[in-house]
């Protein structure tokens, strides 16, 4: 089978959103003939074509000047159609004429900048005689199902599209969401099987979309992993009495919130025969301020040790050396079934792990996976309480087996957490795409 696979991060380091489309195609490499399509992130290899681990990649422009404006456009919006005055109805009405016009060149241009990529690509696949079977397209940006839906139509094959999450930001106009949905009905008549990222996201997606059962039987839910190959070997360190938790990543303007951590670790601190310097919290990423900001707010300032942006590798190399890991995410009405890429990588390290779920809805999927799995202790912002009692707990067992020198408690159904290595999650994309065993 020869596979196209239109994704915008490839083989880049540090971003996750390149680990699931990477890691699939170096297996789906070994059975079959791979293509990648990407976009060209240094600038000086754009619309041109190598090849690399047995892989020809196509490099392409995704962001023409009117797609990077909307993009950042999109990113800083924070409100609405529906939130315009009334009172002012002339204003109402030039403002969503206005979103209308923004919204449809910025459509207008995703399209064309994808009928250029499209017609690039399938010019040299031509040249060289190459029919493809399968269109692969990932998200975001969005402008990967535009690049895929001129592909398919041209080259006949099959298509699936890969849905990480719903592609509006928080604020988006109704005018926007709608032109997104149009898109997606649009595209519908050629894709072959969707996947999403979790079932939360799956359900959000074809209630977005309005689908019904046709649709939703050529759904499929295709969870993140983690690869192997991206441990790293560890020299053995002097034994340290300090209880070492990691978090890396970013904390998304709040919907990621580690309070509840720092309410537990007040509990501990106060009733119990703990300080401060027996923990250290290890963070890496963008956030560190925020970060900062909760642990002042509460005396705990001298726990973190920040590390900032980290390469991969080095990410890795923290979380293998830490004792916990902190995993934060968010489970809402608007982004139900938020599975960070972190987590799989998590599992990897074999290391308990702290979840906290942020939003108004308990029970989110990130919470159950570690509970089925028996990955650490997962706690939400729905009940407060009870989570700050459990953190509290979880965590002065572990203080405790730690200053006494024993392995932290720590018992995973590690037949489950094997089934997220990419090496078993290609033979479930290979099953969803060919009904391959």
């Amino acid at each position: 089978m020869n596979i196209l696979i239109v994704t915008h991060f490839y083989e880049v380091d540090g971003v996750m959103g390149s680990v699931r489309w990477t890691s699939l195609a170096h297996r789906l490499a070994k059975k079959h003939n791979v293509f990648v399509v990407t976009h060209d992130h240094n600038g000086d290899k754009k619309y041109t074509i190598e090849k690399n681990k047995n892989i020809e990649i196509f490099y392409i422009d995704n962001e023409c000047d009117y797609v990077k404006r909307g993009n950042k456009r999109r990113s800083a919006s924070t409100g609405s159609v529906n939130s315009v005055v009334k009172a002012d109805k002339k204003q109402s009405v030039l403002k969503a004429f206005k979103n209308f016009l923004r919204s449809s060149l910025y459509m207008l241009s995703m399209s064309l900048t994808a009928k250029k990529n499209a017609k690039f690509i399938n010019s040299k696949l031509l040249e060289n005689n190459i029919k493809i079977d399968y269109v692969i397209s990932t998200s975001r940006p969005f402008i990967n199902c535009f690049t895929a839906f001129f592909l398919t139509k041209k080259l006949k094959a099959s298509w699936l599209l890969d849905q990480r999450d719903l592609p509006y930001s928080d604020g988006a106009s109704n005018i926007e969401i709608n032109s997104f949905k149009r898109a997606f009905h649009r595209f519908d008549k050629y894709v072959t099987k969707y996947t999403l990222v979790s079932r939360g996201m799956a359900d959000s997606f074809l209630e977005f979309c309005k689908f019904k059962t046709k649709q939703r039987d050529k759904t499929y839910v295709l969870n993140n992993g983690y690869d192997l190959s991206h441990k790293s070997e560890i020299e053995k360190k002097k034994e340290n009495k300090k209880l070492s938790i990691a978090y890396v990543g970013d904390l998304y303007e709040g919907k990621r919130d580690a309070t509840i951590l720092f309410d537990a670790l007040k509990g501990i601190v106060n009733r119990l025969d703990y300080s401060i310097s027996d923990i250290k919290i290890d963070y890496a990423g963008n956030s560190s301020e925020s970060l900062n900001q909760n642990a002042r707010n509460y005396g705990f300032e001298e726990m973190i040790s920040d590390r900032g942006r980290v390469p991969h590798k080095e990410a890795i190399k923290m979380l293998q050396e830490a004792d916990i890991l902190l995993l934060l995410t968010w489970n809402t009405y608007m982004d139900r079934g938020i599975l960070p890429g972190k987590l799989y990588e998590y599992m990897m390290v074999k290391k308990p792990i702290i979840c906290i779920t942020a939003g108004e809805i308990p029970n989110g999927e990130a919470e159950g996976m570690i509970k089925d799995m028996n990955l650490g202790v997962a706690v939400n912002y729905c009940d407060y309480s009870e989570g700050v009692n459990e953190l509290a707990n979880f965590l002065s067992k572990q203080i405790k087996r730690k200053k006494n020198g024993e392995p932290l408690i720590f018992e995973p159904v590690t037949e489950e957490v094997e089934k997220f290595d990419y090496d078993n999650l290609v033979n479930k994309l290979s099953k969803i795409m060919f009904g391959e065993n």
